[in-house]
């Protein structure tokens, strides 16, 4: 079976431009900030090609994926999404656009790289493939399909059961690093208990902390990265997950 490597484009970039930056110290008051947009991409290469054989793929050709400029569908869901977040690396913008012209990339606007790869590696036209998502972030642990944690050295199989227990879980815990709360006074092992209870389990949760079923159903959709079939790929437009 071929496998089809799907990439966190946005863990790559930012890992790769960071990495290159340069401070230097001319005298007491100033300071310049500085990086090399080549030795950027020399590092990019390096992540990929390593990622690719750590995956067992070191042949595949990649799918890279990026989050486009401006909000995402998030953003009207809870208008301070990500805020506070660190500036980019210098090179980003620079390091994106080489990359979109060196491999095959796609970007969905209104969507971020997460869902993208969420979309992909559950599209019926990937049965076919053995699919690895190559990423840094936990969250794409809510898709059943094999990841390569780069921050973490781990290659795992995530289930659709292991995939959906993750998902129902940030919908009560939130997420600091995307700046949503979830359900106030719920931590993970709290929520580990919940979870086992379903979505009637969560909503009881939410209702005790003196909130909603909608309110859970915003940050169950805060929370969701989106698979084939949470996507209208006719209209381009998210199909806002409901409890079943």
């Amino acid at each position: 079976m071929k496998t089809l490597v799907l990439v966190d484009g946005d863990i790559l970039a930012y890992t790769a431009g960071a990495a290159v930056e340069r401070e230097t110290r001319w005298d007491d008051d100033t300071f310049t900030l500085a990086a090399d947009l080549d030795e950027a991409k020399d590092a990019f290469v390096t992540m990929l090609t390593k990622a690719k054989k750590e995956a067992e793929a070191a042949d595949a050709a990649p799918v890279i994926c990026f989050t486009p400029s401006g909000p995402t569908f998030r953003h009207a869901l809870w208008p301070t999404y990500k805020e506070g977040r660190k500036r980019k690396p210098l090179v980003h913008k620079a390091l994106v656009a080489w990359a979109e012209e060196e491999y095959r990339a796609v970007i969905k606007p209104g969507l971020e790289a997460d869902d993208v790869l969420g979309i992909l590696a559950t599209h019926p036209n990937n049965r076919k493939f053995r699919k690895v998502i190559v990423t840094g972030d936990k969250d794409l642990r809510q898709i059943p399909c094999d990841i390569l944690d780069i921050k973490r050295n781990e290659l795992v199989t995530v289930t659709e059961e292991e995939g959906e227990a993750l998902f129902l879980l940030q919908t009560l815990t939130g997420d600091p690093a995307d700046n949503y709360p979830g359900c106030p006074g719920i931590g993970p092992k709290r929520a580990e208990g919940i979870v086992k209870l379903g979505w009637p389990g969560i909503v009881t949760a939410y209702e005790k902390a003196k909130l909603t079923e909608e309110d859970a159903l915003v940050q169950a959709r805060l929370a969701r990265i989106l698979r084939f079939d949470d996507y209208d790929h006719k209209k381009k437009e998210v199909k806002f997950w409901e409890p079943k």
